[in-house]
């Protein structure tokens, strides 16, 4: 019997001390595990994340070159629409000029039906709206085979966009299935933040008067565009501790236009080729500056962590680089005829400053892990432009 208490005595704490090493053995096993996963469930968000941003990226440089192109077809429309009321006004002087010409030949050879105008200027009026037509329809064909190579090309752009697009919601698809698969390792920010800074504006005047009894015409035409884009992608690992530091990648797009065209049309005295004759003379100067860059950084962003009341998120925007291009044309049609057109052409660099601006929101008690907004300064894109902050971020938590 002492022996048997003895022995019992040894071997229970024996016992639980071994399976008390087990159950820690276990745990730190389990708990090794669970790094090892949670390791590999960020590199799958991150690889997600990655894949969403460049398909983001070709989405968006597949639908600029549709939507520019998509101006560009209207813009041709409104020029055939005004070429072809140009044109018809034309036609019509043409026809009276040819029938004063046949009046004036009738007259020849009798004068009682002479028309009450010189007709020693009569060949000089039928030349002039003569080439008038002519230029109108050559300009008309060009621009109708622009246009047509055009549809073409909008027909294969939005093919191509649509692609981009479908690609862009599978990685975004794919990208949330793998913050829900995250979220089981701790919290994180998710989410984007973007302003946008537009200003655009296009006017245009025509403005009539009369030289020596002839009517001339001036028509100037104005066009300027500017957008300054910065997207903020909230990325899922911290390089500071803490979920309110986040890392985000800042993508800051920019580009402007501006362009100018001025037309003169009108009759002007001529003294070459002799004799001296009224001819009709148009011109155009065609001015064009674009801009336009872009670049990407990542950098740490404070998102404070608030139940009620209101946030504040500062963001911090590097600078970059852009191409400046500019091209510029102008005819120099004459009475001695068309000599070749005046072409210039430049580029250059330019830099856009580092810049910083400021989220501020109120929590809603509802969604407390939710902060979203849109807000607007309410400026006028025609004097100085509007801005505008769009944001939706969430906090990812782990599943209970």
């Amino acid at each position: 019997m002492l022996i048997s208490a003895i022995v019992q005595r040894v071997a229970f704490p024996a016992l639980i001390s071994t399976l008390a090493l087990l159950t820690l053995l276990s745990l730190a096993g389990t708990t090794l595990g669970q790094k090892q996963d949670c390791s590999r469930l960020l590199d799958e968000l991150k690889a997600a994340q990655t894949a969403w941003t460049n398909a983001e990226s070709n989405w968006r440089q597949a639908a600029d070159p549709m939507a520019n192109a998509q101006r560009r077809v209207a813009d041709i429309n409104s020029q055939l629409s005004k070429i072809n009321g140009d044109l018809t006004r034309a036609e019509l002087d043409l026809e009276s000029a040819q029938a004063l010409a046949q009046d004036c030949a009738r007259a020849q050879s009798d004068p009682k039906l002479a028309p009450l105008t010189d007709c020693s200027k009569v060949p000089g009026r039928v030349r002039a709206a003569s080439e008038k037509v002519n230029e109108l329809r050559a300009a008309y064909q060009q621009l109708q085979q622009e246009l047509k190579d055009l549809e073409r090309q909008v027909e294969k752009l939005e093919d191509a966009s649509a692609a981009a697009h479908a690609d862009e919601r599978k990685s975004a698809a794919a990208l949330e299935n793998a913050r829900l698969a995250y979220a089981k390792c701790g919290a994180f920010w998710t989410g984007r933040i973007t302003r946008r800074r537009y200003a655009g504006d296009a006017t245009q005047s025509t403005k009539t008067s009369l030289v020596m009894g002839k009517e001339q015409t001036y028509t100037e035409s104005k066009k300027f565009s500017f957008e300054e884009v910065i997207e903020v992608d909230i990325l899922p690992d911290p390089p500071l501790p803490g979920i309110t530091n986040p890392e985000a990648l800042v993508n800051r797009r920019y580009q402007t236009s501006e362009s100018y065209r001025s037309t003169s049309d009108g009759m002007l005295q001529c003294r070459v080729p002799p004799p001296t004759h009224w001819q009709r003379i148009s011109n155009e100067t065609r001015n064009e500056k674009n801009e336009k860059g872009s670049g990407r950084s990542k950098i740490p962003v404070y998102i404070p962590r608030v139940s009620t009341g209101t946030y504040r998120i500062e963001i911090g925007v590097p600078e970059i680089t852009y191409d400046i291009e500019k091209t510029g044309t102008r005819t120099n049609a004459g009475c001695t005829g068309k000599a070749p057109d005046t072409v210039t052409n430049s580029t250059a660099k330019g830099t856009l400053s580092p810049t910083k601006f400021v989220v501020e929101g109120s929590v809603n008690p509802k969604t407390p892990d939710i902060y979203k907004g849109t807000v607007s300064d309410g400026g006028d894109p025609k004097r100085g432009g509007e801005v505008t902050l769009t944001w939706e971020l969430r906090l990812i938590k782990p599943r209970k």
